[in-house]
């Protein structure tokens, strides 16, 4: 048992230091016409911007659902681990929610803290 962070893709926490330091992070969502793509999975900055160079219409984006949140408190659940979630300011999206959702729903040892900040950074060294 032990206890494991998880935060959403606008904390800019990289896949490999989420990985080193075993954050789990849900991704927000971004559209660019009819195609959705996920906020450091399949969409990287570089890949964004040259979208967005490209693009004749600005993209929109879209907060993770409630099951996005709760695909990975039952993992970690399973694992026996209490959850603290750090998302995005709830006064700038709707991901806050979306998490509370999935811990009303999933129950146990989940806390889910609303940041001040837009971001927030994890120092890797």
């Amino acid at each position: 048992m032990g206890i494991s962070i998880v935060t959403d893709s606008t904390s800019e926490i990289s896949p490999k230091c989420a990985a080193k330091q075993n954050i789990k992070v849900v991704p927000l969502k971004t559209v660019f016409g009819e195609k959705e793509y996920l906020e450091g999975i399949d969409l990287e900055p570089e890949g964004f911007y040259s979208m967005l160079s490209q693009s004749k219409e600005l993209p929109k984006t879209s907060q993770s659902a409630p099951f996005d949140f709760e695909q990975v408190f039952c993992e970690l659940q399973k694992a026996g681990d209490q959850i603290i979630v750090i998302c995005l300011a709830g006064s700038l999206s709707g991901t806050y929610q979306s998490a509370r959702i999935a811990q009303e729903k999933c129950g146990g040892d989940i806390w889910v803290m609303d940041s001040p900040l837009s971001s927030f950074f994890v120092q890797t060294s």
